[in-house]
C-alpha cells in the first residue's frame, strides 16, 4: 500500500486455508529507506561507510535447506533469523540481535520460538522466545562470512560454519575495498568497426560481448564485438534506421529505444527487442520515444534518459513503462545515463553544457544532486567499470564548437571525479561499454556539431 504498510494475501493447503493480513513495518534496513536516508558525501555521492551492507540471505552451499536472513538496521544493530531444524527433524527458527562491531556481530542471547498456532487460532500471548545460545559472525568479506554458534539447549551443540551470501537487498551494495587512486591508465587501440563507421550510436553489453547499434553513417547497422578474438561481426539489420538512440541488454535480448528516424524501416514504434536465441527482432510498442541520451539497468528495470532530464523506467518482464521526472530541473540533451551503486546517474548534457550530475534513487524514488564533473559536455561516452564510472570525449557547442578530448573517472566512496588520460582521437557522438573489466569507446565523430566525420576506431582504457 505504501512504504510502511502492505496487505499480505495467502492461499495454502487445506490445513492452512487462505486469508489476508494488514501488515505494518517493524524495522527499516540501513541504507534502504523510503525517505531516502543514506550516508552521503558532501558532494552527493554514496559515502564509503554506507557501502558495506551485509543485509540479505546467507547459506552454506553443502547444507542447502537452512540459512540465515541478516537485517542491518540504521542504529548499528543487526537482526539475524536462522531457519533450520530441531535435533529430531522438525522445522525451527531462531532470532537474535546484536550491535555491529566493525565486521563482527555477536549475538549473546539468541532465542528460539514456540507456541500458538497458524491462522484464526493465532494468539500472540502464547508466543515464547526461549534462550537458545550464542551466534558470533565475522563478515570479513561482502560475500563470505564465518559463523560460530554454541547452543544452550540440548541437542544443538556447537560448530563453525562458512556461509556465503545468497542474495542482497536492492539499494544496499557492499564493496570489499574502495578503488585505489587513479594512476597509470592508458588507451589501447582495438579492431575498428566494419565500414561504414558510426557516430551518435548506441552501445550495450551482454555476456561478455559488446553490441553497437545504428547512428549516422550506418543507421541500421547492428554489430557485435568479441574482445577475446578482437573481431567484429554483423548481425541482422535494425528494424528501423536510427541515430541518437539508446540500447540496453537483459535476459537474452538486445533492446533499441527511440532516437531520430534515419532512413527506412518501421518508424511507427520507438522500441524493439532482438532475441539472441532466435536471431529475430520483435517490436516493443510500449517503449516511448527519447532522443540523444542513453540507458542503464538496475534491479531488473531499464532506465532510459530523455533530453528534459527525466527517466523512462521500463519493466521488460511485464512490459510496463513509468516516467520518473527529475526534481532537478535542468535540460540534459546528449547526457549519459549509468547505473552505479544501485542508483541511476544522469551525467552532464546541455544546453548549455553543464557539469552537474543528477542521481535517481529507485528505492525512495527521489532525486539528488551528485558530484560534478570537471568539464561539462554532451555526446560523450560513459560506462561503469567495476566500482568506477568512466566518461570520455564529447563536444561543446556553447561559446564555440570543439570536441572534448578529456576523460574523467569517479570511484566508489570518492568525493570528486579524477582526471583520466585524453582520448587518442577526440570524438563526440561516441558510445562505450565495459567488457572484461575494460572501458571500451566505440567510434564517434571528430567534427563538432556535424553528422559526418565518424572514425570507426575503437579504444579501451587499461
Amino acid at each position: 500500500d505504501h512504504c510502511n504498510a502492505h496487505t499480505l494475501n495467502w492461499s495454502g493447503p487445506p490445513e492452512f486455508g487462505s486469508g489476508s493480513r494488514a501488515m505494518s513495518r517493524l524495522s527499516t534496513l540501513d541504507e534502504v529507506d523510503c525517505a531516502g536516508g543514506r550516508k552521503l558525501t558532501a558532494q552527493g555521492g554514496r559515502a564509503a561507510e554506507g557501502l558495506r551492507s551485509r543485509s540479505g540471505t546467507w547459506y552454506v552451499p553443502e547444507r542447502s535447506g537452512e540459512g540465515w536472513v541478516v537485517e542491518e538496521l540504521a542504529d548499528g544493530r543487526s537482526i539475524v533469523y536462522w531457519f533450520t531444524y530441531t535435533p529430531d527433524g522438525q522445522q525451527a527458527w531462531t532470532i537474535g540481535s546484536g550491535v555491529r562491531d566493525g565486521n563482527r556481530l555477536l549475538i549473546a542471547d539468541n532465542r528460539i520460538t514456540r507456541g500458538t498456532r497458524f491462522g484464526a487460532d493465532f494468539n500472540a500471548a502464547e508466543v515464547e522466545l526461549l534462550p537458545w545460545g550464542t551466534l558470533d559472525i565475522d563478515f570479513a568479506q561482502c560475500g563470505q562470512a564465518t559463523l560460530s554458534y554454541a547452543a544452550s539447549l540440548p541437542g544443538y551443540g556447537s560448530a563453525t560454519r562458512a556461509p556465503v551470501r545468497l542474495s542482497r537487498i536492492a539499494g544496499a551494495p557492499c564493496v570489499d575495498a574502495m578503488p585505489a587512486a587513479v594512476s597509470g591508465l592508458s588507451w589501447v587501440e582495438r579492431a575498428a568497426t566494419p565500414s561504414r563507421a558510426q557516430s551518435e550510436l548506441a552501445v550495450t553489453t551482454l555476456d561478455g560481448a559488446l553490441y553497437a547499434l545504428g547512428g549516422f553513417g550506418a543507421p541500421r547497422a547492428f554489430r557485435r564485438y568479441d574482445r577475446s578474438s578482437n573481431s567484429w561481426s554483423s548481425l541482422p539489420d535494425l528494424p528501423a534506421g536510427r541515430d541518437h538512440l539508446a540500447s540496453f541488454a537483459i535476459d537474452g535480448g538486445i533492446y533499441m529505444v527511440g532516437g531520430s528516424p534515419n532512413g527506412d524501416g518501421d518508424q511507427t514504434v520507438a522500441g524493439f527487442r532482438f532475441d539472441l536465441a532466435s536471431g529475430q527482432w520483435e517490436s516493443r510498442p510500449e517503449l516511448e520515444w527519447m532522443y540523444a541520451s542513453h540507458a542503464a539497468l538496475a534491479h531488473g528495470h531499464a532506465y532510459i534518459g530523455s533530453s528534459d532530464g527525466s527517466l523512462q523506467q521500463y519493466d521488460p518482464q511485464h512490459r510496463r513503462v513509468r516516467r520518473q521526472f527529475s526534481t532537478i530541473t535542468e535540460e540534459r540533451d546528449h547526457a549519459q545515463v549509468v547505473s552505479f551503486l544501485d542508483e541511476i546517474w544522469v551525467i552532464s548534457g546541455r544546453t548549455p553544457e553543464r557539469p552537474t550530475v543528477a542521481i535517481y534513487d529507485p528505492v525512495s524514488e527521489q532525486w539528488r544532486a551528485g558530484p560534478r564533473i570537471a568539464r561539462g559536455r554532451g555526446g560523450f561516452a560513459a560506462a561503469v567499470v567495476g566500482q568506477r564510472i568512466v566518461i570520455a570525449g564529447g563536444e561543446v557547442l556553447t561559446g564555440g564548437q570543439f570536441v572534448e578530448p578529456s576523460s574523467e573517472i569517479y570511484s566508489a566512496g570518492a568525493t570528486t571525479w579524477q582526471p583520466g588520460p585524453d582520448l587518442p582521437v577526440p570524438v563526440h557522438g561516441v558510445a562505450a561499454g565495459a567488457i572484461d573489466g575494460r572501458f571500451t569507446a566505440v567510434s564517434g565523430s571528430t567534427a563538432a556539431g556535424l553528422t559526418t566525420g565518424a572514425t570507426g576506431r575503437v579504444f579501451e582504457l587499461a
